[in-house]
């Protein structure tokens, strides 16, 4: 080998050296961003309570109606997180006014303060639940040159509501990548970016929030539980899958569904499984459920012995919600013209888009899902003994048992 050649490889090899110290060092320090954290000015101030039985039918009713707004009938497999997009319109209504305010407060069912203070209680109750495995962030991120324009008001209680993380940034590229960064973190690596390319030079603001959750089953499954499956698509496809076989005890019916509550560990959460009766699609069934009818469904599930077969699967899914949340009523938060964030700040502002990504992965383990939603602000110039087999499609649902909310919607179309 040549001297070259040698010097060539050392360098190489001190290259590689050098960068696996820095990813060590960067694991082991957490999160690193460039951005100006200014956090530190904002402290919460308050001390949450409770949520109260009205936020859970209102969010429960936004998070079906939401669901109809956002999922086309189209046969794929469909998943949204109504509880990380109502995070993201409640930090976005802390600085709303008028009638853009009006709006958000009539799609979600209740005033900006009971719905702010609600879902910080929510936050604490989650986050503080026997099972762990779950985690909620908050984050707004703010142009550089914007950042004396935006009122302290909006900026403190975002910090007292939802612990937002306020961070100070150019909005170029490095941006891209904390942003990005920030939101793997959050997402423990299941999502690795929200943001695709450097914000527009009008765009001067974002509200994210970030849902995490990875949970091991109650009982575990044994390997003579763990059988093949062929799922009937709903295009007519036979498909392959492993299927989850296992004796549940909580029983779930409807006029035109049947379906189970599978606990996860210390049973604070649940895995709901919902099959629709023949010739209704998942999609359907989930449209047909408001806030009134999920909680007699919820509230009415009884013991029973079922046995099930479940198929493994895993998916994620990227969607805007901007015509959504329009069906719902919430117009003028994205018209340039008719926007009211002046308690924001006093520039003429709107919000461009909201955007969510989500991912689903449910397995013998247990389940691991996450959503990230993002909000750009913009300048404006049956009987004991029955069996049900999950092989055609189905809705599911994650559900906290306490307040019994869908922290995520779905439906299986197709395993692969």
């Amino acid at each position: 080998m040549t001297k070259t050649k040698k010097t060539v490889l050392a360098s190489g090899i001190i290259a590689l050296i050098l960068a696996a110290s820095m990813l060590f060092l960067y694991l082991l320090g957490g999160l690193r961003v460039s951005a100006e954290e200014l956090s530190k000015s904002y402290k919460r101030e308050i001390e949450p309570t409770s949520y109260t039985d009205a936020f859970k039918t209102n969010a429960a009713e936004f998070s079906f109606a939401l669901y109809r707004a956002a999922m086309a009938q189209n046969g794929e497999n469909s998943l949204l997180s109504p509880l990380s997009a109502l995070y993201v319109l409640g930090m976005l209504s802390m600085g709303a006014d008028g009638e853009t305010l009006a709006q958000i407060e009539q799609a979600v069912g209740m005033d900006k303060d009971a719905l702010a203070s609600c879902l910080a209680a929510l936050e604490v109750s989650l986050e503080g639940s026997k099972s762990g495995g779950i985690h909620l962030e908050n984050s707004i991120w703010i142009r550089d040159t914007f950042k004396n324009s935006v009122k302290a008001a909006f900026l403190q209680s975002n910090a007292d509501y939802f612990g937002a993380q306020i961070y100070a940034a150019p909005f170029d590229a490095t941006t891209v990548r904390d942003v990005n960064r920030w939101v793997e973190y959050y997402t423990d690596g299941m999502i690795d970016k929200i943001l695709e390319e450097a914000p527009d030079p009008l765009s001067v603001m974002y509200l994210i929030n970030t849902l995490a959750l990875d949970f091991k089953w109650d009982t575990a499954y044994k390997k003579n539980d763990i059988i093949s499956l062929p799922f009937h698509s709903a295009l007519g496809e036979v498909q392959n899958a492993t299927g989850l076989v296992s004796s549940e005890s909580i029983y779930l019916s409807a006029e035109n569904l049947q379906g189970i509550a599978k606990p996860y560990a210390n049973g604070d959460f649940y895995f709901v499984a919902l099959l629709p009766e023949e010739g209704t699609s998942p999609e359907a069934l989930l449209s047909s459920l408001n806030g009134a009818s999920w909680n007699a469904l919820w509230n009415g599930k009884r013991n029973q012995t079922v046995e099930v077969t479940l198929p493994e699967f895993t998916y994620d899914r990227e969607m805007q919600l901007n015509e959504a949340l329009g069906k719902l009523g919430i117009l003028d938060l994205f018209d340039s013209q008719k926007a009211n964030l002046s308690n924001l700040a006093e520039s003429p502002l709107h919000c461009s888009f909201i955007k969510q990504k989500t991912l689903i992965d449910v397995s013998r383990e247990g389940t691991k899902a996450a959503a990230v939603t993002v909000g750009a602000v913009k300048c404006m110039s049956a009987a004991p003994g029955m069996t049900l087999v999950f092989d055609r499609p189905f809705a599911y649902a994650i559900v906290d048992a306490q307040s019994g909310l869908p922290l995520f919607l779905g439906a299986v179309n197709s395993i692969h």
